[in-house]
């Protein structure tokens, strides 16, 4: 992957690469995106994944949930953000359930529906939603924490961070409780970490 980003304000803060990272997201043309999920697509059926715990598409996000459409719905998962920067998967059928909105509005599965069983294992594939990676494949969120809290939890299985390639590395150093992608999938099709 290339295309290093030159960084504005503070180079190698996770602050300044969030600043980039967002205007290259609003900048991101339709072709892009069509790419980026095609890539996605062919990805999702390279393996026989589990269960897939996908996040329901909020704001410029990626939706990557058409191609989820051949699946088991029991298969598939989607998380439900709480306040106190919790969230829990459950599961959600992209054909049949209506996105609920969670906390800050963050759309979900319904709170009632099944949970996820843990622990999850290396058959499991987790989209974990960012801007964007450094060049060592750590995860650059959006600043809630959200998924770092569930960093152990996910450690096992396969996680998949998709965004576009401008974005994968971005100038910041990971911490010790980042989440590291096992994948990460842009226009250029996937990469192992």
């Amino acid at each position: 992957m290339s295309g290093h980003i030159p960084q504005t304000g503070e180079p190698g803060t996770k602050i300044a690469a969030r600043r980039v990272a967002r205007e290259v997201w609003r900048a991101l043309s339709h072709a892009a995106r069509t790419r980026i999920t095609s890539h996605w697509s062919e990805f999702l059926r390279s393996a026989n994944w589990s269960r897939i715990l996908v996040y329901v598409p909020f704001g410029d996000e990626l939706d990557l949930l058409p191609a989820l459409a051949g699946f088991d719905p029991a298969r598939i998962y989607a998380p439900c953000t709480r306040a106190n920067h919790e969230m829990e998967f459950r599961r959600f059928d992209p054909r049949a359930d209506a996105p609920v909105p969670g906390y800050l509005a963050v759309p979900g599965p319904a709170p009632d529906a099944p949970p996820l069983t843990l622990p999850l294992g290396p058959d499991d594939l987790v989209v974990v939603p960012a801007l964007g990676a450094n060049a060592d494949g750590f995860r650059l969120g959006r600043g809630g924490g959200y998924y770092d809290r569930w960093r152990e939890r996910l450690a096992a299985a396969q996680l998949v961070g998709v965004f576009p390639r401008s974005v994968a590395i971005l100038d910041f150093s990971g911490e010790s409780h980042d989440i590291r992608f096992n994948y990460i999938i842009t226009e250029d099709g996937p990469c192992r970490r």
